[in-house]
């Protein structure tokens, strides 16, 4: 019978990505911590971490379990805090924003698992409507937002021709796929779509990230935990897609 005691240990190694961290956050040492986490690997007989340059991150296997681990954890909790009144059923209706290109295409696939594992919450899905604003030899514009203009001007091609003023970032991906001129687009969109590349000359640009935000008041409730540590883990996972190799 496998041994429940590490669980613990691995939500909180999962959730800070380091040993001392999460040893700090239940108030335990990184030596018990090692200690538990190999003691589940090895009873698993899986990988649960992997070590990278900034941290631990789960493996495939931790992935699959992080969603178990998260729901026994829960079980627990609502036993607790019962008389509380707290929010943790893994039910319910959690609202996700996402611009069109990000939600179609990166996190598609992505809500498609959580939605197979927790078939009794539901996700409603609000797209603004335009993304962000940019310009991108030709280049395909998105109208006349100043960041983008400066992109644009410290390019290695600040006298290229902006035509068009597109606020989808959709459409700038399938124009610039039929090739009407270049555009800027996350760094992931390459992987999916292979025959596009980046124009000789340039480097990666990091100014624009990709944050996980909820509110404050939706940290206890489960069902929104539960989406927020699934997509923070699958997206770990992709993460040389945003910032290359």
């Amino acid at each position: 019978m496998q041994d429940w005691k590490p669980l613990p240990a691995f939500l909180a190694v999962a959730r800070h990505g380091s040993l001392r961290a999460a040893a700090v956050a239940i108030d335990s040492t990184h030596a018990t911590l090692r200690r538990q986490i190999e003691a589940l690997e090895a009873g698993l007989r899986v990988q649960l971490f992997r070590r990278g340059g900034d941290g631990l991150h789960l493996t495939a296997a931790g992935r699959a379990l992080l969603p178990q681990a998260l729901e026994a954890e829960a079980l627990l909790l609502k036993g607790f805090n019962a008389v509380q009144g707290l929010d943790r059923e893994a039910t319910g209706r959690v609202r996700l924003s996402a611009d069109p290109m990000t939600a179609h295409y990166l996190l598609a696939p992505v809500l498609a698992e959580f939605c197979k594992l927790y078939p009794d919450i539901h996700i409603d899905q609000m797209l603004p409507a335009s993304g962000p604003k940019g310009r991108g030899l030709t280049w395909i514009g998105y109208g006349a937002e100043p960041s983008l203009m400066a992109m644009i001007a410290n390019s290695p091609f600040p006298e290229a021709k902006i035509r068009h003023s597109i606020p989808d970032p959709q459409m700038h991906l399938h124009m610039a796929r039929a090739g009407a001129g270049m555009t800027f687009l996350a760094s992931w969109v390459q992987k999916e779509f292979p025959e596009l590349q980046r124009v000789p000359g340039t480097e990666l640009n990091q100014e624009r990230s990709t944050w996980l935000l909820l509110h404050g008041d939706l940290r206890r409730v489960l069902r929104v935990r539960l989406l927020v540590d699934y997509l923070h883990a699958a997206l770990q996972e992709r993460r040389v897609d945003f910032i290359g190799p």
